[in-house]
């Protein structure tokens, strides 16, 4: 036989499952790839970046080269490669040496053809200078 739910148990039904709903729709999210995308992960990256461009392969095309800029991440060392445009907010110049601080977004279910990293440039930072010389010091 089954048993009749009061109004007091069904109200709390009611408001546990609004109450997870809200949960669900909290998730951050971010645009990419023109359209809106949930956000696994944020983590802030240090980059030096190398001041030529680098020539990479594509998967896509081996017999063409592509330009891209490379960095290395101050705390781990790891290399990363750029499209122009990839960091948003950023303008790359050849010969100019940059260390930048930027936001690694990693994304749920992106493109077949697609990062699931967007990246968002925060700002650009002071070089340290080399071994402790400074501007105007002699060389000799």
């Amino acid at each position: 036989m089954m048993k009749k739910l009061n109004l007091f148990q069904l109200m709390l039904i009611v408001l546990a499952a609004m109450t997870f709903a809200a949960c669900e729709k909290d998730k951050p999210t971010i645009m990419a790839y023109g359209m809106e995308h949930e956000v696994i992960n944020v983590r802030d990256l240090t980059l030096w970046l190398e001041s030529k461009y680098v020539y990479i392969k594509p998967w896509y095309s081996p017999d063409k080269e592509v330009q891209c800029f490379a960095g290395n991440d101050e705390k781990t060392g790891k290399r990363y490669l750029f499209y122009e445009g990839e960091i948003e907010g950023f303008k790359y110049e050849e010969n100019h040496p940059y260390r930048i601080l930027v936001r690694e977004y990693q994304i749920a279910n992106p493109p077949a053809d697609a990062s699931d990293r967007i990246y968002k440039f925060i700002k650009e930072l002071e070089i340290p200078p080399l071994y402790g010389i400074k501007d105007g010091d002699s060389h000799q």
